[in-house]
């Protein structure tokens, strides 16, 4: 018997067992909600307790809980929550019948420290309060925090939310976070779902596994929860941990309920002006002040049946700004100078980001045993981002040191004498993208057995189009101006200070559009991406009591993915015939390089050109005939067309089947939980990639081709050689188990101590199974994907102290440690060394080089520590009592240079009460940590403030606002050479994305 049919028979057995242990056993059952009237909603995680006999439930979503095999008779429930008084109540079971008690969370133990409006609740307190009796009813090592607790931000990205989550690492692109790693691990090593199912989340940019957070909404979330171990019940591609975002139950709230938000946000640097103003629009501009709102439904009937809708839509503006500084650091014999500056690139990148976002969700008990369930959630994002590139290249070489001069500060001040030149690149990105996700699910239970099934089909497609959307043309490409120079000085002293000044000594002025190229240009942008995935999942529990309580529970579960990715935009590459110059398409929008300060003097004494791309895109529209497209029979279109439709198009599918068993014993009277599990995966990988003919094929058929590529230099080579015969499947299977063990503790009645241990895999990015073999003769390179990549595998360990104060607080300790075996990376092999399932390419290439992504020997540890501390702080002072304090210490490092992880960082927030007023910040610092493999490159310590609070009016309305980066901190990034341990460490980059101010009122009824 193969060990992957243990948890299908086991599931089997689960089935059959309910019937014979309900016709064996007369017991009764009590079941109820729990329910919070200071916040109107039903808690889950509450813990009853039966004091005659220790058995204890944990309440769920809606506050349902349910007690089973209790002897006929009085017996006694004590209810506990975070925060709160226990309750104790006396109920008569009756055997064979189940008996209904609803429980109310009494006045809090605070009550007499924080004397609050009726009707005013603090909701960092609630938040915590809920979280911790997440934390405490985990048997992973999690990290569970409330959407409430960092204030009241429900439209900010979710990566900015998890900022504030221990141990947590945050990934920007140009200021906006994108996504979340840890553990030292990048972000496709940590696996993101929504409500433990995985979304599918399409980016027409990328061609990574990382769940991007650019399209998916907080307003619709109840909590987040981020587990650096795993259990046997949870899929095993994330080696970092989890992220799992768990969604709002109808059941929450009582009867009807209504909310509606309206927010109006603004960016630094925008200007306080309810007028459109330029940015990212060329012409007329836009609104700077957006508004948005939130608004959210929910009707439940007693136990019934209960219905949540939340539509929320942010529309936000934003401005980022990036300087990167490039320096020559290799001194010479002619030039012993250790640094010498090569180029300044400087990109101005206004956006408008629109997030709409809305889910519905509907649940009906049936009976008292069925639920069943229907989830409907949809995402829309629209990103329009105009990017500007200035680039001042000093023309430096080595061999000519005198073509730039400049002292010992010449890094600060410096002026060109030789061939310097100033380019200019131009793009307008306006990017969609979709989601859409619909889960029906069941759930089944009859006394101490339960059974729960779904299917989740979740399609995201993500697509760019600049001329349709917005006007404008996507890509100028690059325009130079040459001979032109400059001097640059720093007018601050700092090594880290921005604040250059540019001025145009001689040369073309280049205030003028005259003076620069006329490349050939990409009129619209071709990018597309797609994702579908199709799940189903059963999983089955039950309770025995023979020799002490184990719950047992097994589940089966298929899930099969689909991805797409093309770069259609190359075969619309065009060349502008009717004009001499861009002079006439100067836009009115001037350059400018927000927080960093810094000034440009040109000869004229003019604005920096920059090109008007939506006048030029009307422009292309009106005399489509001055624009000539490369001819389908030139060398240029075909290798356009070459690159669109076969090298950058991917085509990649893949299914997983799982299996798992896992057994959770109680024992010491319930205070020692033990959990084992072992998970099966079997997964099996499809790739469609072209079958080319070969030289001697093309050369047979009378199609010329370039003997260093060996690829054909016309269209019609091109179909042959790639489209004339169909397209092959390359396939792949492996399978893995996955053991794992968690142990948890209870100590005392408030200090628990967690134990835990996974295994798990990070599966290759479908770019390193994907794409097209390319070939050098001249170099004697071939260059090719690798669909036999072995996965990388992963192992964690953590210990976890976690210590629970008698109000809403705790204080935890967690240390972590996770292994990486078989990490990916890019390699140069010989024929004799390539997996033997490619051996047909070394014969076809004897004595080349192969470049291919391959699995490294050796083992990587990453280790860190967690110190956490949330509390209400009345219990220390009564100067105190209207403080909410929240600080978190992280500790990282690995055995080797690693890009994420941060040796320090800190992360705290504080919250004052007081009636219908509160006002909160959240502190982040973060220590030095390299960005690139030799740690030459490191980014610098940065500190950022958020600041927020609120005034309640009544029970109805209420104002709040949030600011983000107070003070408009940058991203900088230095340099370090040990081989000039005297010359200081010099500015690499610098990246601003300026302080955005939110206003919401709200309304509740």
């Amino acid at each position: 018997m193969k060990l992957a049919k243990l948890p299908i028979l086991l599931l089997t057995a689960l089935l059959a067992l309910p019937s014979a242990h309900a016709q064996t056993v007369r017991t009764g059952s009590v079941t109820g909600r729990v329910y919070n009237p200071s916040t109107e909603e039903y808690v889950s995680n509450a813990r009853i307790r039966v004091a005659q006999t220790g058995e204890t439930a944990v309440s769920e979503m809606g506050g349902f809980y349910h007690i089973s095999n209790l002897t006929p008779g009085e017996v006694t429930l004590e209810l506990s929550y975070a925060g709160y008084s226990n309750v104790a109540a006396t109920v008569a079971v009756a055997a064979g019948a189940t008996t209904t008690k609803d429980f109310e969370l009494p006045a809090s133990r605070d009550d007499d420290v924080v004397q609050l409006e009726r009707f005013t609740v603090s909701a960092e307190r609630e938040g915590q309060a809920k979280a911790i009796m997440d934390q405490r009813a985990s048997m992973n090592l999690t990290q569970v925090v409330s959407s409430d607790v960092f204030g009241n931000d429900p439209e900010g990205n979710i990566g900015e939310f998890l900022r504030n989550v221990p141990g947590v690492f945050i990934n920007t692109e140009l200021g906006e976070v994108t996504s979340v790693s840890f553990g030292g691990l990048s972000a496709e090593y940590v696996n993101v779902t929504v409500d433990g199912l995985a979304l599918a989340t399409a980016d027409a940019e990328t061609t990574n596994r990382a769940t991007s957070f650019s399209a998916i909404s907080l307003s619709s979330m109840d909590s987040l929860e981020v587990s650096r171990t795993i259990s046997a019940d949870v899929d095993a591609n994330a080696p970092a941990g989890t992220v799992n975002m768990r969604s709002k139950s109808a059941f929450t709230r009582r009867g009807t309920n209504l909310m509606a938000q309206a927010t109006l946000t603004m960016a630094s640097g925008a200007g306080a002006t309810f007028q459109k103003t330029y940015g990212p629009d060329d012409n007329g501009g836009v609104f700077k002040i957006r508004p948005g709102f939130i608004v959210e439904f929910s009707h439940a009937v007693r136990n019934k049946y209960g219905i949540i809708i939340n539509v929320s839509d942010s529309d936000i503006y934003s401005e980022q700004h990036r300087l990167i500084y490039n320096v020559d650091y290799n001194p010479t014999p002619a030039d012993p100078r250790p640094y010498v500056p090569t180029s300044m690139a400087l990109l101005q990148s206004p956006r408008t980001n629109r997030r709409f976002a809305t889910t519905i969700r509907g649940d009906w008990r049936v009976t008292p045993r069925l639920a069943v369930g229907l989830g409907l959630i949809y995402n829309y994002s629209r990103l329009w981002n105009l990017r500007r590139t200035v680039t001042f290249d000093t023309g430096y070489t080595r061999a000519n040191p005198g073509s730039v001069l400049g002292g010992d500060d010449i890094l600060s001040r410096f002026e060109t004498t030789g061939a310097s030149r100033v380019t200019a690149n131009f793009r307008t990105i306006s990017r969609m993208t979709q989601t859409v996700t619909l889960t029906p699910r069941f759930e089944y239970r009859i006394g101490d057995f339960s059974i729960e099934g779904l299917v989740s089909h979740s399609d995201s497609m993500s697509w760019l189009a600049s001329m349709g959307r917005t006007g404008g043309i996507y890509n100028l490409n690059t325009l130079t101006t040459s001979n032109v120079r400059y001097r640059v000085e720093r007018l601050s002293n700092r090594a880290d200070a921005t604040d250059f000044k540019f001025t145009q000594t001689s040369g073309p002025d280049i205030a003028s559009g005259t003076v620069f190229s006329k490349p050939s240009l990409f009129p619209d942008d071709g990018r597309d991406s797609t994702q579908s995935f199709l799940t189903t999942q059963i999983n089955a529990s039950l309770l025995t009591r023979w020799l002490f309580p184990i719950q047992w529970k097994a589940g089966l579960k298929r899930r099969d993915e689909k991805r797409t990715f093309d770069q259609d935009y190359y075969t619309g590459r065009a060349t502008w015939n009717g004009g001499a110059n861009w002079g006439n398409f100067k836009s009115a929008y001037r350059f400018d390089m927000g927080g960093h300060n810094m000034q440009f003097e040109t000869l004229s004494g003019g604005t920096l050109f920059m090109a008007n791309l939506q006048a030029i895109g009307a422009y292309y529209r009106e005399h489509p005939e001055e624009f000539v497209t490369y001819a389908p029979d030139s060398t240029t279109y075909a290798s356009d067309y070459y690159n669109a439709k076969v090298r950058d198009h991917r085509d990649f599918s893949e299914c997983i089947d799982a299996a798992y068993l896992m057994a959770t014993g109680m024992l010491l009277d319930k205070r020692l939980h033990v959990r084992a599990g072992l998970r099966h995966e079997k997964t099996m990988t499809d790739v469609l990639e072209p079958d080319p003919r070969t030289e001697a094929e093309l050369a047979a058929a009378g199609h010329p081709f370039d003997p260093t590529t060996g690829r054909a230099t016309y269209l019609d080579g091109i179909n042959y050689q790639f489209f004339s015969r169909p397209w092959r499947h390359r396939k792949n299977a492996y399978d893995n188990f996955f053991p794992s063990a968690s142990l948890k503790y209870d100590i005392t009645t408030n200090l628990d101590i967690k134990l835990g241990m996974s295994t798990t895999i990070r599966r290759p990015t479908y770019s390193d199974l994907t794409g097209v073999t390319t070939v050098n003769h001249a170099e004697g390179v071939v260059s090719l994907p690798n669909i036999y990549l072995q996965v990388e595998n992963g192992r964690s360990y953590g210990a976890q102290l976690n210590y629970y104060f008698k109000g809403v607080g705790n204080l935890s300790v967690g240390a972590y440690q996770n292994d990486l075996k078989n990490k990916i990376e890019q390699s140069s092999v010989w024929g004799d060394e390539l997996p033997g399932e490619l051996a047909d390419m070394a014969e076809q290439y004897p004595g080349y080089e192969f470049n291919i992504r391959r699995n490294r020997p050796g083992e990587t540890r990453m280790r860190s520590l967690e110190v956490g501390w949330r509390q209400h702080l009345g219990f220390i002072a009564p100067a105190l009592k209207r403080l909410v304090l929240r600080a978190n210490y992280t500790r990282a490092y690995a055995n080797y240079i690693s890009t994420r992880v941060v040796p320090h960082a800190v992360n705290a927030g504080l919250t004052f009460t007081y009636r219908k007023f509160n006002i909160y910040t959240n502190y982040n610092w973060t220590d030095e940590f390299p960005i690139s493999d030799t740690g030459i490159t490191y980014s610098r310590h940065r500190t950022q403030v958020d600041l927020g609070g609120g005034y309640k009016f009544n029970r109805t309305y209420s104002l709040s606002f949030h600011i983000r980066n107070l003070f408009d901190e940058p991203y900088t990034y230095m340099r370090n050479f040990p081989q000039f341990p005297d010359a200081g460490s010099p500015l690499y980059q610098s990246v601003r994305g300026g302080t955005s101010f939110r206003v919401s009122i709200r309304g509740e009824w």
